[in-house]
């Protein structure tokens, strides 16, 4: 008995990008766990604040803005090293794809210390009522999703 081979390997390509890639499958499954989460979170906020008489609750101090501020303005510069590492990847150009990957992670590791003092920012300790509980749970959720995020960017520039 002869064996006749159909197909070999050797045509597919090495690398592959979107949802060809397995690690892309997992990524999108992570992110939709953790947008879940996220949603979650913001109804039990809603949910809360529509069963208070007032919210947040009498005597609780606002929220500084200055650093929540900051925070959102370096999430959103760090679109452009993404960007920038995305678009080297595909070129396969190693040096900036992984300059971008670094800057990126940079810019990640900013925005989780800040969330540290976002948190201060909040005024109100997680304890205090429920307003204070589920804020802080809201911003630990964003924060340990952004904390994933650089582990991430590290170990694809790694790679």
């Amino acid at each position: 008995m002869k064996i006749r081979v159909e197909a070999t390997v050797e045509s597919l390509p090495s690398e592959v990008y979107g949802s060809g890639n397995l690690t892309w499958w997992a990524a999108l499954g992570s992110e939709v766990i953790e947008g879940f989460v996220l949603v979650l979170g913001v109804f039990a906020y809603f949910y809360l604040r529509h069963t208070s008489a007032t919210w947040p609750p009498l005597h609780t101090p606002l929220p500084s803005l200055g650093i929540p501020t900051l925070n959102l303005v370096l999430m959103a510069v760090s679109i452009a090293p993404a960007w920038w590492a995305a678009r080297s990847a595909r070129r396969q150009d190693r040096f900036q794809t992984a300059a971008g990957l670094m800057s990126h992670a940079l810019i990640g590791t900013a925005i989780i210390i800040l969330r540290y003092y976002e948190c201060r920012a909040l005024n109100v300790r997680w304890d205090t009522n429920a307003y204070g509980s589920i804020t802080l749970a809201i911003l630990f959720a964003h924060g340990y999703t952004g904390l994933f995020d650089v582990f991430d960017t590290i170990g694809l520039a790694v790679l």
